[in-house]
């Protein structure tokens, strides 16, 4: 793994192209893994991620606020 001088990853396994960043340093956009590369990730202005494209389809995040239990749902799948 290659980093640059913001701690950003920016090449693995010899693969150097398809890493982007914001300029709050959130990554849009990811090189495949696995055959697959992930396009199009927002945020929102707390730095939590609010949706990702894999293969064409985008997903949405949601996210509770710190008054709850920390939850996080994408798709179908909610994560505590």
């Amino acid at each position: 793994y290659v980093y640059n001088d913001a701690s950003q990853l920016v090449s693995s396994n010899g693969t150097t192209t398809g890493w982007s960043y914001d300029k709050a340093g959130n990554e849009t956009a990811a090189a495949p893994v696995n055959g697959t590369a992930r396009t199009g990730e927002t945020w929102t202005d707390h730095g939590q991620l609010k949706s990702i494209t894999t293969v064409g389809t985008t997903r949405a995040l949601t996210h509770a606020g710190t008054d709850n239990t920390e939850r996080t749902a994408l798709a179908d799948t909610t994560f505590h």
